[in-house]
């Protein structure tokens, strides 16, 4: 699989880490490539805070974006691109997005 990234990418988060949420049975994290739409997400859904408030954070860099895939717990196995954009979302494996950014 061929993926392009650009950076910074934009993942949903509160001072307890990043948001994960449920996608056919699998627990996922929600990844943007556009802190507006993360932020439309975010809005657009208020029932997914639970207590601290969510924001859009900012991921800078391949390096920065491998760790923080690597320190997701064992059960958080997909990532889900860009949720609520009108073209759709792309839904990909951790093992998938590991793979593409380290070859």
């Amino acid at each position: 699989m061929t993926l392009a990234l650009r950076y910074p990418i934009y993942v949903i988060a509160n001072q307890e880490g990043v948001l994960v949420v449920k996608v056919d049975d699998e627990e996922c994290v929600l990844l943007f490539h556009d802190r507006e739409l993360a932020q439309r997400h975010i809005y657009a859904n208020p029932g997914i805070a639970t207590g601290a408030t969510l924001r859009p954070l900012a991921v800078p860099d391949a390096e920065s974006f491998e760790e923080g895939l690597r320190g997701l717990p064992a059960n958080v196995t997909c990532a889900v691109w860009d949720a609520g954009a009108q073209r759709g979302f792309i839904h990909i494996g951790v093992d998938e997005l590991l793979l593409a950014l380290t070859g």
